[in-house]
C-alpha cells in the first residue's frame, strides 16, 4: 500500500473538477508525466478511454481520463492508502530482486519503456509508434507473455520492472 504523492493528488483534483474528462495532452501541457497518468490509471483512481475525433479531413486518436469513484473518494480523503495494481502491492512485488528490477528497468529502451507502459495500461502499443524489435526484446526479456491468440499481459517481473519505472513519481 503507498499514499499518493502531492503530484498526483493535484492530477485527481483536475480531473475530479473535469465533468467531461481531460485529454491526456491536457495533462501533459500542466506538468504531469505519461508515467504517473498510467499510475492513477493502474490504481483504479483513473480510467483512459481512447476516442476518435475529427480535424479537418483527417481523424485523430485523443485519450482521455476521467476520475473514478475510487479516485473520487481518495480527493476527498487523501490519506486513504490505495493499492497499486489488482491484487499486488509493492510489498509483494518488492519480494522480487530489487536491484535486478531496477536494472532491468534502467537497462530498457525509450521504446521498451513505451511499450511495457502500453501494455499495462491496456493502451495500443501500435499507435504509440512503438516497433516489433521493442517486443521482442520485451518478450525476449520475461517482462511480457503472449497467449496463443495475440493477447500482451505484463508478468510479475514486468510488473515489477513497470512500477520500478514509476516508483519516484
Amino acid at each position: 500500500m503507498t499514499v499518493l504523492s502531492p503530484e498526483q493528488l493535484r492530477a485527481l483534483r483536475i480531473l475530479a473538477g473535469s465533468a467531461a474528462g481531460t485529454t491526456a495532452t491536457l495533462m501533459l501541457a500542466q506538468g504531469f508525466n505519461i508515467e504517473m497518468l498510467v499510475d492513477l490509471v493502474r490504481e483504479e483512481l483513473a480510467s483512459a478511454t481512447l476516442e476518435s475525433s475529427r480535424a479537418g479531413d483527417r481523424t485523430v486518436e485523443v485519450t482521455r481520463l476521467w476520475i473514478t469513484e475510487a479516485g473520487r473518494r481518495i480527493v476527498q480523503d487523501p490519506n486513504k492508502a490505495v493499492e497499486i495494481l489488482p491484487g499486488l502491492t509493492r510489498r509483494s512485488l518488492a519480494k522480487q530482486s530489487t536491484s535486478d528490477t531496477f536494472t532491468a528497468a534502467t537497462d530498457l529502451s525509450v521504446g521498451e519503456r513505451v511499450f511495457l507502459f502500453c501494455v499495462g495500461s491496456d493502451t495500443d502499443w501500435q499507435r504509440a509508434g512503438v516497433v516489433g524489435d521493442n517486443v521482442e526484446a520485451a518478450i525476449v526479456k520475461g517482462l511480457v507473455n503472449r497467449d496463443v491468440d495475440g493477447t500482451l499481459t505484463l508478468t510479475t517481473r514486468g510488473q515489477a520492472v513497470l512500477l520500478a519505472l514509476l516508483r519516484d513519481l
